[in-house]
């Protein structure tokens, strides 16, 4: 919470003097920002947590690409956001990650308010889908031209193999569209998908289709998986490795019809539940590993020191130069996180 009320301060110094300046400037700013921020998440994760991340498929060719992409992945856990700027790191372009998200995560105190400034998309579940706000807000991304990895994912909640109503659904949900039931991955929807496939056709260049497991997900004794797990047990090391699979699809490849869509989006899904089926098999020789030639994913220690640094030493002078700068900071915090939470309250 200390270093993200930091964030907020600065943010609110970049709003108030480029307010006179071209919008670019302050886009400019406010990517390098949050590139910082989750640099320095990347940073404890790199030197404290040290998972190791396996990444396989398109991953040199996404190395040698600078572009506008749309990221589909599975989704687990709330690691899955950390796994997207890991990838973004390789390029350096970890400001131009925004994730479209439930609308009920823009009231988590202060993260929500930064994530809806930083022009992440959020909505509401399928019964309660503005398409219209969603489109508003693409469009704002495509005639602002502004940089994007537009996160998606399409499963619309996390697969967790101990709520077994919520996979019960998914799998009927995929026999009511006539497809096979899926048993790793939940069915996804392509609402959100579709949309963005539509207004940011001419802004984007690819999707990156995203597979991910993690290790220790699997009880060998009841052969079941488990749920993987959440950031604390993650940053405890109780999931030491990440497996990713990249492929990269050129946009002009996918169908946009309703139909087509559809099923091109269930068979990249049942391409991970084919890739999870292994993974998660103890008696396969795929068991916690993908298929392929895979490579370790490295972040050089340059890109996420200077973030370590900056954060801490603000921090510390903050709180210990005097009692009235740690009131300043703390009362600051304070007012942050009201004022984010009544003004994304106002702009629902």
């Amino acid at each position: 919470m200390g270093s993200s009320s930091i964030t907020m301060m600065f943010w609110g110094a970049l709003r108030l003097l480029s307010a006179p300046l071209p919008q670019k400037i302050y886009r400019i700013g406010d990517d390098a920002l949050f590139s910082s921020y989750m640099r320095l998440t990347l940073f404890f994760f790199h030197n404290y947590v040290k998972a190791k991340v396996y990444v396989y498929g398109d991953i040199e060719d996404i190395q040698e690409r600078d572009e506008n992409v749309i990221y589909l992945s599975n989704h687990q856990c709330t690691v899955d956001w950390i796994v997207a700027c890991m990838l973004s790191e390789q390029k350096q372009c970890t400001g131009k990650v925004r994730y479209v998200m439930k609308s009920g995560l823009k009231y988590l105190p202060i993260y929500g308010f930064y994530c809806y400034q930083h022009s992440c998309v959020f909505v509401g579940r399928s019964g309660k889908f503005n398409g219209e706000k969603f489109i508003k807000e693409l469009q704002y991304l495509k005639n602002n031209e502004i940089p994007v990895w537009l996160v998606i994912y399409p499963e619309g909640t996390r697969y967790n193999p101990h709520l077994p109503e919520v996979i019960d659904k998914s799998k009927k949900y995929a026999l009511d569209l006539g497809f096979k039931e899926l048993h790793h991955v939940l069915t996804p929807r392509i609402t959100a998908l579709k949309s963005s496939l539509r207004e940011l056709k001419d802004h984007v260049t690819a999707v990156y289709d995203i597979t991910i497991a993690y290790s220790n997900t699997y009880d060998t004794e009841t052969r079941e998986r488990i749920p993987a797990y959440g950031m604390p047990d993650f940053v405890m090391g109780k999931s030491p490795e990440i497996h990713m699979n990249v492929e990269r699809i050129n946009i002009k490849d996918i169908p946009i019809e309703d139909s087509k869509l559809q099923q091109w989006c269930y068979t990249q899904f049942a391409k991970k539940d084919r890739i999870l089926t292994g993974f998660y098999d103890p008696d396969s020789n795929l068991y916690e590993k993908f298929p392929g030639n895979s490579s370790l994913l490295t972040i050089k220690q340059r890109q996420t020191i200077p973030a370590f640094i900056f954060y801490t030493t603000t921090l510390l002078t903050v709180v210990s130069y005097s009692e009235d700068s740690r009131d300043f900071y703390f009362k600051s915090s304070l007012c942050i996180m009201v004022g984010g939470l009544l003004w994304v309250s106002f702009r629902s």
